[in-house]
C-alpha cells in the first residue's frame, strides 16, 4: 500500500519540481515572487493526499518518540536517505585523510566534509544564491553518523557566489 502522505522539501529547484510534480500529480494553486526573486508556492496533490515537508515530517517522528536504530558506531542515527548519504560521505573521508569529500542533496545543497590531518573533522553546508538555513544545519547534524559535539554552532560565510555555513569538532576514535 502507497503512503497517504507525501513529504517535499522545503526548498527545490525547478527541475527537482518538474519531476516531483509529475511523480505525485501536483499542482500550483498559488505563487508569489520576493524582492530576492525567490519563489514561493502552495501546492496540492490532485489525488487528495496529504503533503507535508521534510523537516516537519522529522520534527513529527521525533515529537513522536519512533525508536531510531543504532549507527555502526554506537551514536543512534535514523537510516533515512541522508542518514546514508551522510555516512557514506564520512566514510570517504575517514578512508582518505586530508581530501575533502563532497554530496550534492536536492535543492542545491553542497556537503562538504574532511577528516584532517591535524586531528579535526570538519563539515561544510553550501548553496549558490541562497544561504543554507539553520534548520537544514541541525538536519544535517541530527543525521550526522555520530554525535558531533554538542556545542557545534556553524559559521557562516560567503565564497565565490557560495552561501556557506562551516564547523569543526576533534575527530572521534572510531573502532572498525
Amino acid at each position: 500500500m502507497k503512503s497517504e502522505t507525501i513529504v517535499l522539501p522545503r526548498r527545490i529547484t525547478f527541475s527537482d519540481w518538474l519531476i516531483e510534480r509529475k511523480k505525485y500529480n501536483l499542482r500550483v494553486v498559488s505563487a508569489s515572487v520576493d524582492e530576492r526573486l525567490n519563489l514561493t508556492c502552495v501546492i496540492a496533490s490532485e489525488n487528495g493526499k496529504k503533503i507535508i515537508i521534510q523537516e516537519d515530517a522529522d520534527m513529527a517522528r521525533k515529537q513522536a518518540k519512533i525508536p531510531i536504530e543504532p549507527s555502526p558506531n554506537g551514536g543512534a542515527r535514523a537510516k533515512s536517505p541522508l542518514a546514508r548519504l551522510l555516512a557514506e560521505l564520512v566514510e570517504r573521508a575517514e578512508k582518505a585523510p586530508g581530501k575533502v569529500q563532497r554530496i550534492f542533496l536536492p535543492g542545491g545543497l553542497r556537503v562538504d566534509t574532511i577528516v584532517g590531518l591535524d586531528g579535526m573533522s570538519r563539515v561544510m553546508l553550501g548553496r549558490q544564491g541562497v544561504a543554507p538555513s539553520d534548520t537544514e544545519w541541525v538536519t544535517t547534524l541530527n543525521h550526522w553518523p555520530y554525535d558531533p559535539p554538542l556545542e557545534t554552532d556553524a559559521e557562516r560565510f560567503e565564497h565565490k557566489g557560495w552561501h556557506c555555513m562551516r564547523a569543526g569538532w576533534k575527530t572521534p576514535e572510531v573502532d572498525r
